[in-house]
């Protein structure tokens, strides 16, 4: 659900943010900046869409916040919270990986839920494998007794089913197909291998950034060569113009010369035969 494709820091221009905004900008990054666990068994993730919501939220890594990204045209509305984990990456979607968080009570989007992972419903989108990791919240709820998914009301999990098979029907005529449900160890490797894959894309992109930045030194340098290259050649060239120009000067002496000379000769001869005669 959510999407993040470019890792990009909080605008800190608050004025400039969408209308659709529903909540402040975080003080860190709730992507990247909070830690997939909080402790051993309890992970972190962000609610984007409150249960009984037909309204699809969406987490905005550009201004780091929960925005609208449209309303449902589909009659049935999120049986369950939804969200995504921070510091972990889908490799089958490019997305993090979603979370739906079962309980009594429906979460404010843009919070932070402590949960335990108790399974995971593995789905394909489209030929992409969508999975959704099913958790309850921490401390005293009525799911506080659920430790692995088949500890959950099997209505529960059917309805998930259903829902997620028929969600995307009307908005783009898309169905999805469930293709198993597996329990709290299939979910937490899932997770473990999506942590790892963030891993792998922030390295990425920090090697990205450093030959972007060396690119940035080498143009740098080369444009100060150029520009160097540029006062030499412009140094030459002034001085061959200044060459050039006294040559011409020296050729019209020359010319001078020589014309004085004939003329000289021309009037002499005039002399002369004036004499003659």
């Amino acid at each position: 659900m959510c999407r993040v494709h470019q890792h990009q820091k909080p605008n800190p221009n608050y004025e400039e943010r969408s209308e659709s905004v529903v909540m402040s900008t975080s003080a860190i990054d709730l992507y990247t900046g909070l830690p997939l666990k909080a402790e051993d068994d309890v992970y972190h993730m962000i609610i984007e869409i409150p249960k009984h919501s037909r309204i699809k939220y969406e987490f905005s890594e550009k201004y780091n916040t929960i925005m609208v990204d449209r309303l449902f045209r589909t009659p049935i509305s999120y049986p369950q919270n939804y969200g995504f984990f921070p510091q972990s990456w889908n490799r089958f979607d490019n997305d993090p990986p979603d979370v739906i968080v079962v309980s009594t009570e429906s979460f404010h989007p843009g919070v932070i839920v402590p949960v335990r992972v108790i399974g995971i419903i593995e789905l394909e989108d489209m030929g992409e494998m969508d999975h959704k990791v099913i958790a309850v919240p921490t401390g005293a709820s009525d799911h506080a007794h659920c430790a692995d998914i088949r500890d959950l009301d099997p209505e529960i999990v059917e309805n998930l089913k259903w829902f997620l098979m028929h969600y995307k029907y009307r908005d783009i005529n898309d169905t999805l197909k469930v293709l198993g449900v597996r329990g709290k160890r299939t979910a937490v490797q899932f997770l473990d291998d999506c942590h790892k894959e963030f891993k792998k894309k922030m390295a990425k992109i920090d090697d990205e950034k450093k030959v972007e930045k060396r690119d940035k030194e080498r143009e740098k340098q080369l444009h100060m060569h150029r520009g160097n290259l540029g006062k030499e050649e412009e140094s030459y060239w002034t001085k061959a113009e200044r060459r050039l120009g006294e040559r011409r000067r020296e050729m019209r002496r020359e010319s001078e010369l020589r014309a004085k000379k004939i003329a000289k000769k021309e009037k002499s001869a005039r002399e002369k035969r004036e004499k003659k005669k």
